[in-house]
């Protein structure tokens, strides 16, 4: 009798954690694809320092984005980078001159600090692309509004002249039930 309720007793421990594990609801992450933007960088001359590239307001749209996956934007629990890159866009030219880069996200232009969000060290020679790789830094505070900054830092091994890029984004979002 006693194997009988002990057995009985188990079984209905199992069953309940069951039942109420299956109730929580769970947090839910998705991919978002920000708009590519097009940036341009102004020409350069070369100084031995890094260069802050380009510094643009991004339009994220991510309310509406996020709205889109079925989530609630006023529910956001966390945002992390998935993947960056950067295309030359200027007719005839590449990476040549630039041996690394870092990307920054900032809440103004006058920010100085800034969350890096992605690095490529070394730029492989003759590089039309770069695939960044990622620093995975929370990024929340970025995006509890629509508009953020992108801050291109590189540095040079001579002259640049003025550059057009595109840069893709996308991150991954998590959501509260």
């Amino acid at each position: 009798m006693k194997k009988l309720t002990l057995f009985s007793f188990l079984l209905l421990s199992i069953s309940t954690t069951f039942v109420l594990s299956s109730c929580v609801k769970k947090d839910t992450t998705f991919t978002i694809t920000l708009a590519d933007q097009n940036l341009t960088s102004d020409p350069f001359i070369f100084d031995g320092k890094d260069k802050n590239l380009v510094v643009k307001q991004i339009n994220s749209d991510i309310t509406n984005l996020i709205k889109k996956n079925g989530g609630d934007p006023t529910k956001i629990k966390s945002v992390k980078l998935k993947s960056l890159k950067l295309v030359m866009t200027s007719a005839g030219q590449n990476f040549d001159k630039i041996t690394y880069m870092s990307s920054w996200l900032l809440n103004s232009p006058a920010d100085t600090a800034g969350t890096k969000l992605a690095y490529k060290s070394p730029i492989v020679a003759g590089s039309t692309t770069i695939d960044f790789d990622n620093n995975y830094s929370e990024l929340i505070n970025y995006f509890k509004t629509d508009a953020f900054y992108l801050k291109l830092v590189g540095y040079h091994t001579a002259d640049l002249p003025t550059m057009t890029y595109k840069a893709s984004m996308s991150v991954d979002v998590t959501i509260a039930p």
